[in-house]
Parts: structure tokens; sequence; C-alpha cells
């Protein structure tokens, strides 16, 4: 199952005006890895991209029946403190879900790190849409007001979409980082981080990714 099983992370806070972008290109990648054999894809239940990413594969299931939403999410109070709007979007996505785990049943200081390695622990891949900004100063954690959290990072990260293109060939174990593209025809090897653009038509592997070589007609198995 494992080896069928995507899950996703980002940031809470997506900015308006780059919503429907996000949306449009993590239903291109989840779409792009159905088509590769991906059948179960698990979120977290946060708001943010885990929102997009659970009515993303909502919507996709109408296509592809036998697709999974999975929820794992980290504890019986995770809405506490959220909007009504939020809420009812929370529950609305939680009566479609086809599972919903709970990896611990009261908020904890460690439990949305269980949940997330519940997470990774258990996919092949995943999709993920967050950037952590690198000025120190940004950095510096701050009581956001509102937060349940001490030291919330508020608005400073930001999210990037990712792109997969046609026919590529993901293996197991492959981090994805925000705002790459990887072209046509490829093929990532298992366990490669991918910090930056892979082209069309080349086999790349390694931490980070790098090109190996481009495939060519000589690749070919039937003569």
């Amino acid at each position: 199952m494992k080896k069928k099983t995507c899950c996703f992370t980002g940031h809470r806070d997506i900015p308006s005006g780059t919503y429907q972008r996000i949306f449009k290109k993590t239903e291109e990648m989840v779409e792009s890895l159905i088509n590769k054999g991906y059948q179960y894809f698990g979120a977290g239940g946060a708001l943010g991209f885990d929102t997009i990413a659970a009515f993303t594969v909502l919507k996709l299931k109408e296509r592809y029946p036998y697709v999974r939403l999975i929820l794992v999410l980290p504890c019986l109070t995770q809405t506490r403190g959220w909007s009504r709007e939020d809420v009812e979007i929370y529950e609305d996505i939680k009566s479609k879900a086809d599972k919903v785990v709970y990896t611990s049943q009261e908020y904890t200081r460690g439990c949305m790190h269980k949940r997330n390695r519940h997470l990774v622990d258990n996919s092949s891949a995943c999709i993920v849409t967050i950037q952590h900004p690198i000025n120190a100063k940004e950095r510096k954690p701050r009581k956001v007001p509102g937060s349940l959290i001490s030291g919330s990072r508020g608005n400073f990260e930001k999210a990037l979409p990712v792109h997969i293109g046609n026919n590529v060939l993901i293996y197991t174990n492959v981090t994805i980082c925000p705002g790459v593209t990887i072209g046509d025809n490829s093929i990532i090897g298992a366990g490669s981080v991918v910090t930056k653009d892979i082209p069309a038509n080349v086999f790349a592997c390694g931490v980070p990714c790098k090109v190996v070589r481009e495939i060519t007609e000589e690749d070919r198995i039937e003569e």
C-alpha cells in the first residue's frame, strides 16, 4: 500500500491571489501520480494546503472512483479556535473522506509531529508546497494573535506550486521541493531530493537531484 500512497505538506496561509493556481497545479500533480499507479492520498486536515489537497483528491475521485482520500488527523480537537466557516469546510471534507485516522486523542505539544510522521512513514511520495525564509530575521518566531502554538512563525512561509510533466516516472521516497518543474518523459531515481527544475527526457537522481544523462532511443528494451 505504501508504494501507492502519497501525502501532502504545505503552509496553512495561502495567499488569496495564488489559491486557484496552486489548486490547478496540485490537481495536475495528483492526476499524474494516479496515472502512475498511486491510489491512496493522505492529508493532515489542516487549513491552507491540506484543505486544497483534500478538495483536489475529492474532485479527481469523480474521474477516478478507485482513488481514496485518507485524513490523518492529529487529535479530536484539531479545529479548536478555527472560524465557523473553516470548521464547516473541515467537517464536510471529513464526511467525504474514505478513511479518518486520529494519531492522538488529545492535543499535546507533539501531536502534530506524530501526525506528520505517520503520513510520511506510510507514503512513498510527498507533494510539498512550502518554502521557509532564508533570511534569519524572517525566521525569528513571533506570537501570532489567535495561534494555539506559542512562537508561531506567522505568515513568513510562502507556498509555491510544483509541476510534473507528462509521462514522468518518479521512483519511491522522492521529495520534490516547492517551485520545481520536472519536464516530460524524465525519470527521477529513488530517494532523490529534487530542489531545482529537471529538464525533459533525462534520467536524474541524487541528493540534491542532478541530471545523470539524457534518455535516448538506445534505451529502448524492445527492438
